[in-house]
């Protein structure tokens, strides 16, 4: 699915396109192509954005794996409560200690496939914010790099029309110059 976006920078206007990030290059893609520096210039805060909302994603999906987990857990736990539970020879009630019941989750199968699913979405979790750290530094490098740029360095034809999976065309705004 694409999303289209414009904006208006100085006396040009910007179109964007932004495709999926479904298969991308990490390598690639934190890297600065300084053969095409006014494309990565003008796609770079759109692909942090767009790995910012995947982070956030990704937040939301642990924090539901640890809810789910947490449910599991309660419900385990009452379960094995009632299981642990007996009569000695005398009919005395014998209720688990709370250590008994927590060894007994732990290994349960159901417990075990909710905790690892989990740490599997913590684990994505944290690539995710790696990956969104790098590309912040790239981005704060670009900015860097944008200040030593003026009109006119770059012919706005030569640039490509497609970088980090965004598509772009520039054209000249409605109105060009100066207003008295």
């Amino acid at each position: 699915m694409s999303k289209e976006m414009k904006f208006t920078i100085g006396d040009k206007v910007v179109f964007f396109r932004t495709e999926e990030f479904d298969d991308v290059d990490l390598d690639k893609l934190l890297s600065i192509d300084y053969n095409n520096l006014v494309a990565e210039l003008v796609t770079f805060p759109v692909v942090v954005n767009k790995l910012g909302l995947l982070c956030a994603d990704m937040d939301n999906e642990f924090q539901q794996s640890k809810l789910d987990l947490s449910i599991t857990e309660a419900k385990l736990k009452k379960e094995l409560r009632e299981e642990l539970t007996f009569s000695d020879e005398k009919g005395k009630v014998k209720r688990p200690t709370i250590d008994e019941v927590d060894s007994a989750m732990l290994n349960h199968a159901k417990w075990k496939i909710k905790k690892k699913r989990m740490l599997n979405v913590q684990k994505e979790k944290e690539y995710m914010y790696s990956i969104y750290q790098s590309a912040r530094d790239k981005s704060n490098k670009l900015d860097k790099l944008s200040m030593t740029l003026r009109t006119g360095d770059i012919d706005d034809k030569i640039i490509q029309q497609q970088l980090n999976n965004v598509y772009f065309k520039i054209k000249d705004g409605a109105i060009k110059g100066e207003i008295d």
